[in-house]
């Protein structure tokens, strides 16, 4: 699902995901991810995907509101920008 060939691209994306998709659109992932997630308060749920990304969803309203990129998540910064290698 998260491709570490794509660039990151800053209040868009990272691998492939876009900010702001609604969190059905990673059900089949979820459920089938052997990955940690945490809830934080009763508002906020962060999944881990394979030390890659975390993903962090708003419950309220099911939209992806941040995506970190974690330690396997390779990325060198060019003079146009954010790429990935």
């Amino acid at each position: 699902m998260v491709d570490n060939n794509l660039p990151i691209v800053p209040w868009v994306g990272l691998g492939g995901i876009k900010l702001y998709s609604h969190i059905s659109q990673f059900y089949d992932l979820i459920a089938n991810m052997d990955e940690k997630s945490r809830l934080f308060t009763k508002f906020f749920i962060r999944y881990e995907i394979k030390g890659s990304v975390d993903l962090w969803f708003n419950l309220m309203n099911g939209k992806l509101f941040k995506i970190t990129a974690l330690k396997d998540y390779r990325i060198v910064f060019g003079s146009d920008g954010i790429q990935s290698v």
